[in-house]
């Protein structure tokens, strides 16, 4: 099965923030064989698409997100 990474800091009300180097982050995993990310959203600006990442990434804003994915 596909090895999935996860990484972004949980608030006290459950909200999912952004941590630094988002894009080292990802390249890093890839090259230890991670296919999958769980990330926070990342924001962009009006007009312009946010980078593409070397896996396959879902993108959430709280944790309940997260338990959606899972399918609770």
């Amino acid at each position: 099965p596909p090895a999935t990474v996860f990484f972004g800091e949980v608030g006290l009300a459950g909200e999912v923030r952004a941590v630094a180097q988002p894009d080292v982050r990802l390249k890093e995993a890839s090259k230890l064989g991670f296919q999958d990310a769980v990330i926070p959203k990342r924001k962009t600006r009006e007009g312009t698409a946010s980078k593409p990442t070397p896996l396959r990434a879902s993108e959430i804003k709280h944790v309940q997100d997260l338990a959606d994915l899972f399918g609770r």
